[in-house]
């Protein structure tokens, strides 16, 4: 009985369905039967090396009726399979991978604990289940667990409405809180789910310590390009130093030539 780490490398792992993935609704009806291939260009793998893959969550894909052995990439990256389909007889798995070889400045081999892990996870929720189709609002967090994450799920569909928050371990809080924003600290790593009456929102956490990012706590849809602020900052201070420098050429140039009619006439 072969399982998923043999099919795929000894690198690999399996850990196995858990409600984080949920939001990816692959059952019953669905049978993926072409693969997607991406290159190093690709939105989905935006400051994302497409090597630092392997597998590290699945669930089970309902409803399937074929039998037969198969191990099928849907969605791969210069040959690595980021989302597959395994199946071994009636068991059919939905698989998502990432490479735990692959080694920070740090040393740390766990892709899941830098930034880049909640950025891929919200590009491939989005784009297998767009918002258009869900309803959903996704986002990811920059943050630590322990650290407090600012929510925001708009006003209450009515008062004293309470906010449900379902942790990736299956477990599920209610608190009852006022107002548009409020804070939440995560203590799991992977995905939450936040909702309150019809509105929800799928929050994915990892471990990233603060120095692996620019911002600690900053929660946004699309990651900004790295330095891309401090570049255009200097940019504007440069210009700014040129006109001043000119300006000032311009007054000095004038004041001297206005002396020297002085006191030629």
């Amino acid at each position: 009985d072969r399982s998923p780490r043999e099919l795929m490398n000894s690198n690999y792992v399996v850990i196995n369905p858990s409600e984080d993935f949920y939001p990816i609704h692959l059952g019953k009806k669905t049978a993926i039967q072409s693969s997607i291939v991406f290159n190093h260009n690709s939105s989905l793998l935006k400051h994302i090396r497409p090597t630092d893959f392997h597998i590290w969550q699945g669930r089970p894909i309902e409803g399937h009726k074929e039998e037969s052995d198969f191990f099928r990439a849907i969605i791969s990256a210069a040959g690595i399979p980021l989302l597959a389909e395994w199946s071994k007889g009636k068991k059919h798995l939905l698989v998502l991978g990432f490479n735990p070889n692959w080694l920070d400045s740090s040393g740390d081999t766990d892709w899941a604990l830098s930034p880049a892990f909640p950025i891929f996870w919200t590009n491939l929720i989005n784009y297998l289940v767009p918002e258009s189709k869900t309803g959903q609002q996704k986002d990811f967090c920059y943050y630590q667990t322990g650290l407090p994450c600012q929510v925001n799920l708009g006003p209450p569909d009515k008062p004293q409405q309470a906010v449900t928050f379902r942790q990736p371990d299956g477990t599920v809080l209610t608190v009852q809180t006022p107002g548009d924003e409020f804070t939440f600290i995560p203590t799991q790593v992977g995905i939450h789910t936040i909702t309150r009456g019809y509105k929800k929102k799928l929050l994915a956490v990892n471990l990233a310590r603060a120095e692996m990012f620019n911002q600690v706590g900053q929660t946004r849809l699309l990651p900004t390009p790295p330095h891309s602020k401090k570049e255009t900052g200097t940019v504007k201070k440069t210009s700014s130093l040129i006109s001043y420098l000119v300006a000032l050429g311009l007054i000095l140039f004038l004041f001297t030539w206005w002396i020297e009619k002085s006191e030629r006439g």
